[in-house]
């Protein structure tokens, strides 16, 4: 979903894995600069939102805050369908 080259410069060390580096662009509202030119064309808007949303809140540093894989299961099943 992530192109391969990077956008955005990673703010510090901390951003160079993947992982950071899309919390770090999320939080800088420029999450959708990074994803795959081939997803842009094909999803909706509705759904890249969702689906950013949806992949930071899996990336969330508290485990407690992170989506079981059943509710994530569950969104990615509405969001094909949607």
């Amino acid at each position: 979903m992530i192109m391969r080259s990077y956008l955005i410069q990673p703010i510090d060390e901390e951003d160079t894995n993947l992982a950071a580096y899309s919390v770090h662009a999320e939080r800088e509202n420029q999450l959708l600069k990074i994803v795959d030119r081939q997803v842009l064309e094909e999803a909706t808007d509705e759904q890249l939102e969702a689906a950013c949303n949806l992949s930071c809140r899996c990336l969330d540093r508290e485990g407690l805050n992170r989506p079981s894989m059943k509710e994530v299961s569950m969104e990615l099943e509405r969001l094909r369908k949607s």
